[in-house]
């Protein structure tokens, strides 16, 4: 097992690299960018396996060079996004903000590679190999902080899972994959915190593992992070009316009103009524229902009303669909009708024949 855990770590910093000096060949672009961060990666994973194998011992000048690497890793990764998802170019303050640290850490590495081999490799022995260091300790949250703090900022320009339910099936499915390969991979780089030398062989597996799975999945599905692209910068440039707004207070009283209070039976509900029962404007409660559960509020109080009436048709078949489309909120055969088979797929008659 622990053959094939090697195994995928030493395939997957291969396909970085040679993704990275592939972006990299060419008159100059964003494209060499990424480039340089395929190789980033590549050259973390491949600093990882150096240190839970022992190899550093044999290689000593990478010591700690994987620190700037990753300490690298985000702010390129925030600037190439920002650059390709808002055509937005930071200013030299904010280059100065991100980079600063990363810049530091490599001026503070240097003076490593005039130290002499004997006392590196005491050092690589004292950091990595003996008891947990307060050193160590501090390295290792620096590196993981840094991971953290700009996987949370790119959460925080994500759209939702529930927005990204009402688009097609596969892209919910996808995005899904992407943020828990996300989560993953941050705790996977987590495990350097633990000073355990089989932890940081399974994190760099597991990280390892999302890549690959994330590549294929973009080689057989390309168009899905041109549609998240897309999503981001309609969700980025959207007005908003619910800065005052509690969400999450907000979501539970949609789903008290819906559940307990059942409001979408009554037949004459508008946005209005519903908004003013929630405490909410017209264009808070239209802006919530499209951002958080992905529907209109027709489409929304239609779904429940289709949910109930098959209930109904499941229970009470002595009923005629026409008593069943006014129990649930329709005021007329033909717009329950219409409703129902395309929610279903299907007219309320196939359905009971089924």
């Amino acid at each position: 097992m622990a053959d094939f855990g090697h195994f995928v770590v030493q395939v997957s910093y291969a396909v970085n690299a040679c993704l990275g000096l592939s972006y990299s060949i060419g008159q100059f672009s964003y494209q060499r960018i990424f480039g340089f961060l395929f190789l980033l990666v590549a050259f973390i994973q491949f600093h990882f396996e150096l240190i839970y194998t022992k190899a550093l011992f044999y290689y000593p000048i990478f010591f700690l060079t994987y620190v700037p690497a990753i300490l690298f890793f985000g702010p390129v990764l925030y600037f190439l996004f920002q650059r390709i998802v808002f055509n937005h170019t930071l200013s030299q303050l904010q280059l100065f903000k991100h980079f600063l640290v990363p810049t530091m850490s490599v001026v503070a590495v240097i003076p490593i590679f005039f130290i002499t081999p004997d006392d590196k490799l005491k050092l690589i022995n004292a950091l990595f190999y003996s008891t947990s260091s307060m050193e160590y300790i501090f390295l290792s949250f620096i590196c993981v902080s840094s991971v953290f703090f700009y996987i949370a900022m790119l959460f925080s320009t994500l759209p939702t899972i529930k927005r990204m339910k009402a688009k097609a099936s596969f892209s919910y499915i996808l995005f899904s994959i992407l943020i828990f390969t996300v989560i993953i991979s941050g705790f996977a780089f987590a495990s350097q915190l633990t000073h355990s030398l089989r932890l940081l062989f399974a994190g760099n597996v597991i990280f390892s593992c999302c890549l690959l799975v994330t590549y294929v999945l973009h080689l057989r599905f390309p168009h899905f992070l041109t549609e998240l692209m897309e999503e981001i910068r309609v969700s980025k440039t959207r007005k908003t009316y619910l800065s005052s707004v509690n969400i999450n207070k907000a979501l539970a009283n949609i789903n008290y009103v819906i559940h307990e209070e059942k409001i979408y039976l009554d037949p004459e509900l508008t946005l209005g009524d519903m908004a003013d029962r929630l405490n909410l404007t017209n264009h808070q409660l239209s802006e919530l229902l499209n951002n958080e559960v992905g529907k209109n509020f027709n489409s929304f109080i239609m779904d429940f009303r289709i949910k109930d009436a098959i209930k109904q048709l499941k229970k009470n078949q002595t009923m005629t669909i026409s008593a069943i489309a006014s129990s649930v909120g329709f005021n007329s055969h033909s717009a329950f009708y219409s409703a129902f088979k395309r929610i279903t797929g299907k007219s309320p008659s196939d359905y009971l024949a089924d």
